[in-house]
């Protein structure tokens, strides 16, 4: 069964998705985490065909008045510091939590979205490229192209995700290279000091 974790504007908890990273450069790094929009994308003509959510439009509850294909969405960038091996650290980490529109109407067909994204993690700030941050070609970067919803024909939308650890067996969140021309990455939560 989904989690119940945002509220909706009656008050009640919604069935909803947690997209969730951390990431630390190392003892005596700043850390510098990079996010794409991240994007519902949906194969039904009577839902929208994408979705794309600002991971850095928080913190918190994103609408008062949701668009079409959500009811809620809330992120909690943090900056922290983790102890690991005795040695203490930056850490920089990133959840999103979504709440889709489960009653987007029936289809013929059935119908599937999909949770896509890209990000990353440097300890010196990225070059700016052309949208933001460019990550430079054959630098590791994680995709997520996750299965969110999914109906049978004629029924409606429910969740189709899981639990999807980095480099799983069904490849929905694993490690890729950017691409020979770079990878423009629009959104950056970071560490303001190094840790000491």
């Amino acid at each position: 069964a989904p989690i119940e974790f945002l509220y909706g504007a009656d008050g009640e908890r919604l069935p909803s998705a947690v997209m969730a990273l951390a990431c630390t450069a190392g003892p005596g790094q700043d850390t510098h985490l990079y996010m794409s929009d991240v994007s519902i994308v949906c194969d039904s003509q009577e839902a929208p065909g994408r979705i794309r959510i600002d991971p850095t439009a928080g913190p918190g509850n994103f609408y008062g008045d949701p668009p079409a294909g959500l009811l809620q969405v809330a992120s909690y960038p943090t900056v922290s510091t983790v102890a690991i091996n005795g040695e203490v650290m930056d850490k920089v980490s990133m959840a999103l939590a979504i709440a889709p529109d489960l009653s987007l109407g029936k289809s013929k067909a059935p119908r599937r979205c999909s949770l896509r994204a890209q990000a990353t993690a440097t300890e010196a700030a990225a070059a700016p490229g052309t949208g933001g941050a460019l990550i430079a070609a054959g630098y590791p970067v994680i995709n997520f192209d996750v299965p969110l919803l999914q109906s049978a024909a004629g029924g409606p939308l429910g969740f189709a995700c899981s639990a999807h650890p980095l480099n799983g067996p069904d490849g929905s969140v694993s490690v890729v290279s950017a691409p020979a021309e770079g990878l423009s990455l629009a959104h950056e939560v970071a560490s303001t000091s190094s840790a000491q």
